[in-house]
């Protein structure tokens, strides 16, 4: 999924993260252009 405003490009990000015998995922924006902090949020 990605979000396009002008010369700014936001995409999600999905991670899986461990620690010990647990688990679990952790979902971001990411984005670099001049908007990318109003897209992201």
């Amino acid at each position: 999924m990605a979000l396009i405003d002008g010369s700014t490009l936001v995409y999600l990000m999905a991670r899986r993260l461990e620690t010990g015998d647990e688990a679990c995922g952790e979902l971001g924006g990411i984005g670099p252009g001049p908007a990318a902090t109003e897209l992201t949020e």
